[in-house]
């Protein structure tokens, strides 16, 4: 081991809020940011505080084959600031249009970058070459290469054909910033992507449901001065002095929107925090815009929290944080009928038939293809639509707790029931209880539910007392339960009571139809949000969306269009507004109409899905969990799904 540095790429793009609307700046490529020569030297003595403190402890490491002493040092230069606690490793950490990434620089193992897939690390910027300059880590620094690029490696206002970096370096391939700084040596926010982001909320939130506490949401947005001073999102990195130790995630929504959780939170301290992060300081920074929501005052669920404070930010000026439940309703999704094309057939009979009857009935369906919002049709088609409609994820919470959830406890029943509770089924009496992934309920309360289903009866945790409900139960899971039912981990008898009324829901990817007026609609409000006017999606962008394997489902594709909102600079979404993964889809040379595609969907789905699964698992090094979580799908049927392609992990090399 030797050097430890972190590499940050990042576009040199910017995004500033001012007056509650985003103005866009763009700097000259080779310009150095203005920062104050105080500032540099700092942050040089810091980073070479860390270099000196890592690359003795590499030599001792490779001397004594052993843990180093992280109390040893060499001799610092004089009024360098005293270096942080050894870490071990080297990361890269990548902001660019697409968002946040990570990659790793090991000895000997040089990092070629650039637009084209020969590239280690492709970042599709039009200014970049295919393969535009090399990294390598040397014990004396980190040495960058140009290898003979358009338009070329800058460093210090001059194009080189070569350069030595140091942590606290900054050197420009084209447009886009490298920044070189030690890993430990300068903090790095607790960064991480939309699904790590949403679990976290989600835990938090099931929570504060016994415990009795609250947690807050922020969504932060750049000054004018820090936006012009920094990088694409690489403001972000100095969010985390105003956090301390109420930081559990950050994450990167879009280039110039931030979220935060903040868990464990009062009213009175979340707007503190809220406030100092608004007001951006120091001077330089300049202010920020905040909104800023609380569970349980402005909402209850994770996509109401963000929607929230995300609500409440576009209501912000700089400097002072937009707080409260002043947001209301904006017009959504939720407010305008749903878009069902014509796969959907076949599920919304099933729907309307069984709305007039008391039986239970069963979805079943990929995650994101809309299981809630037909839940909720069923019962506003029904009797019951004056009635209560809840819906429980049943794979939120643990055994314990999800069976409390539901039938309700005593006070004193476990740790933490301080008082009574009625439960989900005595609080939805006579309405409908949606039971999203069924098959993630426990044992216990699988064995309640069933009760339920055929007594009619509910019995609270701790308690002898046992309650009569009519409750009408819709169940829904993206599981093969019938696969669960022969390993054991799922009833039969329930899965025979439930499965009475069985709605197959598609996939996005076979009901073509749907996507561009989806598509449509969620570029509508993404404008509204974001006080943007794009008209809609080039030919070309429009595409990649019907080429697309949307794994994600609906809600991939909402995500894919307020990305592209953003950052599309002309009056049309282009490919290259899309995230990565849609970018790369390739459609067939004369992209097929609606109608045409039926002999080919599956062919596509398959072509496509392939594609990106592929790409997704070489950008986690074939880690199979984190590409999971990176596609939005469970880990299984990832594995199925790789099994179906044909996709296996590369043979290992002989070292």
């Amino acid at each position: 081991m030797a050097l430890v540095p972190v590499v940050t790429l990042v576009r040199d793009e910017h995004l500033a809020c001012s007056s509650g609307t985003f103005a866009r700046r763009r700097r000259g490529a080779h310009a150095h940011p203005a920062r104050g020569d105080a500032e540099v030297r700092h942050e040089k003595l810091t980073c070479m505080a860390g270099f000196c403190r890592i690359r003795h402890a590499a030599m001792t490491t490779k001397k004594n084959n052993d843990v180093p002493d992280q109390t040893s040092t060499e001799p610092m230069p004089p009024g360098a600031p005293a270096a942080p606690p050894l870490s071990f490793g080297v990361q890269l950490v990548f902001f660019t249009r697409d968002g946040v990434e990570r990659a790793q620089l090991a000895p000997g193992k040089p990092l070629v970058v650039g637009r084209g897939q020969e590239a280690n690390l492709p970042i599709y910027e039009a200014q970049l070459s295919y393969t535009h300059a090399k990294f390598t880590l040397h014990e004396d620094g980190v040495l960058v290469e140009d290898l003979e690029s358009r338009n070329g490696v800058w460093h210090a206002g001059q194009q080189v054909p070569s350069a030595k970096l140091v942590p606290g370096d900054e050197i420009y391939l084209a447009t886009v910033i490298v920044r070189v700084f030690a890993l430990g040596m300068i903090a790095e926010p607790n960064l991480v992507e939309e699904p790590t982001f949403r679990r976290q909320l989600e835990e938090e939130l099931r929570r504060t449901r016994f415990s009795g506490r609250s947690l807050g949401v922020l969504a932060v947005s750049p000054g004018e001065k820090e936006a012009a001073e920094g990088s694409r999102g690489t403001w972000v990195t100095r969010l985390e002095q105003h956090l301390r130790e109420r930081i559990h995630r950050i994450y990167l929504y879009v280039p110039n929107i931030a979220l935060i959780l903040l868990p464990e939170i009062d009213a009175a301290e979340a707007q503190r925090v809220a406030r100092s992060i608004a007001a951006g300081a120091p001077p330089a920074i300049g202010p920020r815009c905040v909104g800023m929501a609380l569970h349980p005052g402005d909402a209850s669920k994770a996509d109401k929290l963000i929607e929230v404070a995300r609500q409440n930010l576009r209501r912000a000026r700089p400097g002072e944080p937009a707080l409260g439940t002043q947001a209301g309703s904006d017009g959504g999704e939720g407010d305008e009928p749903p878009i069902f094309g014509e796969k959907m057939g076949e599920a919304l009979h099933i729907i309307k038939q069984a709305s007039r009857a008391r039986v239970p009935v069963l979805l079943l369906g990929e995650t994101g293809t809309g299981k809630e919002v037909l839940a909720k049709r069923l019962h506003d088609s029904g009797p019951r639509s004056k009635k209560p409609f809840i819906a429980i994820n049943c794979g939120a919470l643990p055994g314990t707790l999800i069976t409390s959830e539901l039938f309700g406890h005593v006070k004193g029943a476990f740790t933490g029931a301080d008082k009574d509770t009625k439960g989900a089924f005595r609080d939805v009496d006579g309405g409908t209880l949606f039971l999203d992934e069924i098959g993630d309920l426990a044992p216990d309360a699988q064995k309640a539910l069933l009760r339920v289903l055929q007594e009619g009866v509910v019995t609270p945790v701790g308690s002898t007392n046992s309650h009569h409900v009519d409750v009408r139960i819709v169940a829904a899971t993206h599981k093969n339960l019938q696969a669960m039912i022969e390993d054991g981990s799922f009833r039969r008898d329930l899965y025979h009571r439930l499965n009475t009324a069985v709605v197959e829901i598609p996939p996005l990817r076979e009901r073509q139809d749907e996507i561009e007026p989806l598509a449509q609609r969620f570029l509508t409000k993404a404008n509204r949000e974001n006080g943007r006017s794009i008209q809609g999606f080039s030919p070309e962008a429009k595409a990649r969306l019907f080429a697309y394997n949307w794994l994600g489902n609906v809600r991939e594709l909402k995500s894919a269009v307020d990305w592209a909102v953003i950052i599309a600079e002309a009056d049309l979404i282009q490919p290259e507004d899309l995230p990565k993964a849609v970018r790369l889809a390739q459609p067939e040379p004369a992209t097929p109409s609606v109608g045409g595609l039926k002999a080919e969907t599956e062919q596509l789905t398959q072509q496509f899905g392939t594609q990106r699964i592929l790409a997704v698992l070489q950008e986690t090094n074939w880690n199979r969990r984190k590409a999971a979580e990176k596609l939005g799908i469970p880990y299984p049927t990832l594995l199925r799904r790789m099994r179906e392609y044909g996709i296996k992990p590369p043979k290992l090399e002989d070292s």
